[in-house]
């Protein structure tokens, strides 16, 4: 029994393993490269896609790094791309801000809570069948803390070449013809990560959300919000409104702006307006800036597709969602580094009144 149970164990810690590098390896090297650089592992950045895994299996094998080690590596290059975000802004007390500024405070508030076990450690949960807190990292030096919540998702895509030959027709009703015919489909899991970062000195925090179609983002982020009123007051921090950033940005240099849609101040219209080439700023045409500085006053923003310039001159494309006024969100579809996402997000926040 024991050696059944012994042998049941590891195997799962196997298809765990497994599990964890596949879903690592869906991810740029580039991004994987950097990650395990940080833990002070020495990996050339030419590495192959093939070598490089075969050189992570070998560091687990070598107990070098853990399937937790794994699971941490994979939370940080998740949770910068991919994602709905919400900005928020702390206008909390500052006797509750001190508190959050005292790592003994805050460790001591973890542990009467009971959740000592997820205080800068993650839980060795892969994909939990709904959203579970695993980790909250508390990085004391930059007082900063972030609250990681992990949980399997699955969506179904058509496969047509997998469909079975249809059945043979048959007599049915009224002399007509019928026949059984099936569809296949297949179903994605995907791993869902959302995290609830704040900036406690600087008072600036964010709501990710893991993006996939047909989700209910300002449902999730609402759930994700009142499950940590047990840890803080949600209610302390304030929505941004994104949808601000898009008449403001007609004096900004680090803004390829794609594409913009405008509501008039009275509600009675909507104006789009986009690019006719994808890498050139919409009011680049005259005619449309003409437009545009007849209309700037007497209209708010709804939506907007831009290209972000980072430090690096790096362009990130994002999506700005303002329409509904308790859903003010920024998308970013493609995977990034967090200093880049941060740096972004830093510069869309001095738009954001």
């Amino acid at each position: 029994m024991v050696t059944s149970d012994l042998l049941q164990a590891t195997q799962q810690q196997q298809d765990e393993r497994g599990l964890l590098l596949n879903l690592l390896f869906s991810y740029k090297r580039e991004l994987i490269i950097e990650h395990i650089r940080r833990r002070d592992i020495r990996i050339s950045r030419s590495i192959s896609v093939a070598d490089l895994r075969t050189r992570i299996e070998m560091l687990l094998d070598s107990q070098e790094l853990t399937v937790n080690d794994l699971a941490q590596i994979l939370n940080h290059i998740e949770g910068w791309g991919r994602q709905q975000i919400y900005l928020y802004q702390y206008i909390g007390g500052q006797h509750l801000k001190a508190q959050w500024l005292n790592p003994v405070w805050v460790e001591n508030h973890f542990r009467q809570l009971n959740k000592s076990e997820i205080y800068n450690n993650t839980r060795p949960i892969v994909l939990p069948d709904s959203p579970t807190l695993v980790s909250v990292e508390h990085d004391t030096d930059r007082h900063r803390i972030r609250f990681i919540w992990v949980e399997k998702r699955t969506r179904l895509e058509r496969d047509e070449e997998s469909d079975p030959p249809p059945d043979r027709f048959r007599v049915g009703e009224a002399s007509s013809l019928e026949r059984v015919v099936y569809q296949a489909y297949r179903e994605i899991t995907v791993r869902g990560l959302m995290f609830f970062d704040w900036d406690i000195e600087n008072d600036d925090a964010m709501l990710m959300i893991h993006k996939l179609t047909g989700t209910d983002y300002a449902q999730v982020r609402d759930a994700r919000l009142s499950e940590l009123k047990e840890i803080l007051l949600s209610q302390d921090f304030r929505l941004l409104p994104v949808s601000s950033i898009v008449t403001q940005l007609h004096h900004s240099d680090e803004v390829v702006r794609r594409e913009l849609t405008f509501q008039t101040v009275n509600n009675e219209g909507r104006l789009s307006v986009a690019s006719g080439r994808p890498q050139e700023d919409v009011f680049a045409d005259t005619v449309l800036e003409q437009a545009r500085s007849q209309i700037i006053d007497n209209v708010t923003g709804l939506s907007g597709s831009l290209r972000w310039k980072t430090e690096n001159n790096k362009h990130i494309a994002l999506e700005l969602y303002g329409k509904i006024a308790d859903d003010q969100r920024i998308g970013i579809a493609a995977q990034e580094l967090e200093e880049d996402i941060r740096y972004v997000l830093r510069r869309i926040r001095t738009y954001c009144t």
